[in-house]
């Protein structure tokens, strides 16, 4: 499965990063856009998930694709879900053989 080894950039990593490359402290950020400072750091050290709202809010600040911040953090539920149930996931039963034409 090809996310097992493709790296995964984590959203509070990359927020963190582009936060320091241009010199905003996460208290200046949280106020522009208006969550609290504890919401802006608990996603800076990955212990908080970005919601579609916080994208959005994210995305307007930073002139980034809202749908960039939740590709990224749907990838990271995804490989921690993965993590979870995987023993579970190699029981389940294949029902449709084929993968379904678009």
């Amino acid at each position: 499965m090809a996310d097992r080894t493709q790296k995964l950039v984590l959203p509070g990593c990359y927020l963190r990063s582009l936060l320091a490359k241009y010199g905003i402290s996460q208290e200046q950020f949280a106020d522009s856009i208006r969550v609290s400072r504890m919401t802006v750091n608990q996603i800076v050290n990955n212990h908080r998930g970005i919601t579609p709202e916080v994208a959005l809010r994210i995305g307007k600040a930073t002139r980034t694709d809202p749908v960039m911040w939740l590709n990224l953090q749907q990838q990271l539920d995804i490989r921690a879900a993965r993590r979870n149930i995987g023993a579970e996931l190699k029981q389940l039963p294949v029902l449709i053989k084929k993968k379904p034409q678009a």
